[in-house]
């Protein structure tokens, strides 16, 4: 047993839960690796909640213990783009910078 953050609230709990005992989150599903293959930092955002920054070449892992909106924003302009992501979903998204701005996605 181990012990994971709810993507929720942030409560630890044992991934071996049905659900988050503070807020009722659904725990368990897949996760999804975003790597960042532009030349500038992205911010990741789920479900509008800033998870982190990732920098070139590097990757985050989330939990598709839900369904949720992932967000990828340039910090030096600010182009954004976003995808739904459902529960359970796995597998890695690549992130590309666009020549006049925005993210690309690439499953």
């Amino acid at each position: 047993m181990a012990l994971i953050s709810c993507s929720e609230c942030g409560t630890e709990v044992s991934d071996k839960a049905d659900a988050c005992p503070k807020c009722g989150n659904p725990i368990g599903g897949g996760e999804i690796t975003i790597t960042n293959l532009a030349l500038i930092d992205l911010e990741v955002y789920r479900n509008g909640v800033f998870r982190g920054k990732i920098y070139k070449g590097e990757s985050v892992t989330l939990a598709t213990d839900s369904d949720f909106e992932l967000t990828v924003k340039e910090t030096a302009n600010g182009g954004s783009s976003s995808i739904a992501i459902s529960k359970g979903d796995g597998g890695v998204i690549q992130a590309k910078a666009r020549m006049l701005g925005g993210v690309k996605f690439v499953v």
